[in-house]
């Protein structure tokens, strides 16, 4: 319910101020124009069917209810990361991979969109994100290689610009990240998992007082709460404070959960 995503009272609330809704929602709800187009359910399929319907002229109108897919999504784009003969074989191409996909299996969704539509649409919505200041970096011949959240690997084809430095095929130290509130993610089974597979890699969590007021954490709340400029100071005074007590550990890159 909206009461549990409140903010607490106190000094510290702000750190978890909701958004105000935009002009746009309080315009569009009050409006008596007939719609060219109605689309329900907002998860990617119903925002990019609004999205293109929405360019080409028509008026449209989206409902939705609930949580929608894109509140658990990863965030990234993927295309084909492991080789359908092969499970669990890493592919480091999309777009070469797709190519034998297509012929073996005609009857496929990729082999009936084709290799052309598929670049188009990812480049359509790269376009799309990159007006909205949310790049998405990335290209069909190459995939990048992510830590999932339990420390295994992810193969992905575009991937956000706060998540570039997560990159595995690089051979920097990792330090992850976590916070005791926050149930849902593990760091030191993530490290572990990490390490295992010859990647370096050490986990901590960490207990922020002003989380501890909220009646549980959520990667929403921990989103909004990465917004604020004070909390983010706390955040790094207590990971400095980590850091001087791993005197054998030098990370050059830190992993938060993907919020």
């Amino acid at each position: 319910s909206p009461e549990a995503y409140s903010a607490p009272s106190g000094s510290n609330a702000e750190f978890h101020a909701p958004p105000s809704p935009g002009k746009e929602t309080q315009h569009y709800a009050g409006s008596k124009a007939p719609e060219d187009c109605l689309i329900i359910g907002a998860g990617l399929a119903g925002l990019t069917t609004a999205w293109q319907a929405a360019i080409q002229g028509l008026r449209v109108r989206l409902v939705t209810k609930g949580w929608g897919a894109h509140y658990w999504h990863s965030g990234c784009i993927d295309v084909l990361g492991f080789d359908p003969e092969s499970p669990g074989k890493i592919l480091s191409s999309p777009a070469k991979a797709l190519g034998k996909l297509i012929q073996d299996h005609p009857s496929h969704p990729y082999a009936l969109a084709g290799l052309a539509a598929i670049e188009k649409s990812l480049l359509a919505l790269q376009y799309l994100c990159a007006q909205q200041g949310y790049p998405l970096h990335g290209a069909m011949d190459s995939n990048w290689l992510l830590p999932t959240s339990l420390g295994t690997l992810r193969p992905t084809c575009l991937v956000p610009e706060t998540m570039l430095a997560g990159d595995l095929r690089q051979p920097d130290a990792i330090l992850v990240v976590g916070f005791s509130q926050y149930i849902d993610f593990w760091p030191q089974l993530i490290a572990a998992n990490l390490s295992a597979q010859g990647f370096s890699a050490t986990g901590i969590s960490l207990d922020i007082q002003v989380l501890r007021r909220r009646s549980f954490v959520t990667a929403r709340v921990l989103a909004e709460s990465f917004e604020n400029a004070g909390f983010l100071d706390v955040i790094v005074q207590a990971v400095r404070k980590r850091l001087d007590q791993l005197s054998d550990f030098k990370p050059a890159r830190l992993a938060f959960p993907a919020v």
